[in-house]
């Protein structure tokens, strides 16, 4: 139990710059190639805003495993971080679901019924 308490202190060591920009950097990168693939163009407004959503899941990360050294110095502090790391993560994590979802769900078109008289309703 403790080695796995211990491997989870060490993330919050890695440089969280350099985790935040590989990682973005590689998100983006396959985003942009799948979008370019399925639609041959990509909405640069939705990839921004998608880039920054990955920015906010690792940094609600690294609070959430910073937040338990911090508890060893100030336990309130240590506390509320450890939850407001967790609710960054969910809460942008969401988001990024839903922008996926949007970006590559199936579209569905309306269909046009016709009624007995020939008029369309």
């Amino acid at each position: 139990m403790n080695r796995a308490i211990s491997a989870l202190l060490h993330i919050s060591q890695i440089d969280q710059l350099i985790a935040t920009l590989v990682l973005t950097g590689i998100a983006a990168i396959l985003i942009w190639g799948v979008a370019m693939i399925k639609h041959g163009d990509c909405d640069i407004r939705k990839l921004g805003r998608f880039a920054l959503d990955v920015v906010g899941v690792i940094s609600g990360v690294f609070i959430f495993f910073g937040s338990f050294s911090l508890i060893k110095t100030s336990a309130q502090n240590g506390l509320v971080s450890g939850i407001g790391g967790i609710i960054i993560t969910l809460g942008t994590l969401t988001d990024l679901i839903k922008e996926l979802r949007a970006m590559f769900g199936k579209e569905v078109r309306p269909v046009k019924i016709q009624g007995g008289n020939g008029h369309t309703k």
